[in-house]
């Protein structure tokens, strides 16, 4: 399967792999000492002999170091404490509150019921 990896903002080819799968949304990765945040994944299927065969798959990337203050929360990476209700169990957004942070010393804090 080949992979690309594209510009969000102007859907250029960054880079075009071969063998390499795909990273899922919201997720960070590194790739030639660059770090990369996952948007979207798109998906092209060829047919092949009476059946469809998945044969490209295109992700959607925006340039960006992973921030400091992340942590991965159901199998996605999210800015700030994902126990905090105001959180926006985002990848880039933190919350409405304090989006600038830093979570550990909020006074807004409340607690996620679980």
């Amino acid at each position: 399967m080949i992979v690309e990896i594209r510009n969000i903002e102007n859907s250029q080819v960054i880079y075009r792999l071969d063998d390499m799968s795909p990273p899922d949304n919201g997720t960070w990765f590194s790739f030639n000492d660059q770090q990369y945040l996952v948007m979207k994944l798109s998906h092209r299927y060829k047919l092949l002999k009476g059946t469809y065969h998945l044969y490209l798959v295109s992700a959607y990337v925006r340039i960006c170091s992973k921030p400091i203050e992340s942590n991965l929360w159901k199998g996605i990476w999210i800015v700030g404490n994902p126990n905090c209700i105001f959180n926006a169990l985002h990848p880039i957004i933190r919350c409405a509150v304090v989006p600038s942070g830093p979570c550990s010393s909020c006074s807004e804090f409340k607690s996620r019921a679980t």
